[in-house]
């Protein structure tokens, strides 16, 4: 399995976090769909203190991820 890590990425807040996820991973897994052929590609991930702090105020934020995150490399 291949990975990319997010933490270059800067983000400070949840918000920020999930943004960056969904402006750059789907390009990053578009752009290595031929090598990975059709194997999934592990996303690294760096939480900041805040966006920790963030999730555990509001644990529904977590549930909600799997909702905005792309399955697929189309």
């Amino acid at each position: 399995m291949l990975s990319y890590c997010a933490n270059i990425h800067p983000a400070e807040s949840w918000a920020e976090t999930m943004e960056a996820l969904r402006l750059h991973v789907p390009r990053i897994a578009r752009e290595l769909s031929a090598p990975l052929r059709n194997q999934p590609l592990g996303i690294g991930l760096r939480l900041s203190a805040r966006a920790t702090r963030e999730l555990l105020e509001s644990p529904e934020a977590v549930s909600y991820t799997h909702l905005t995150l792309p399955t697929n490399r189309e």
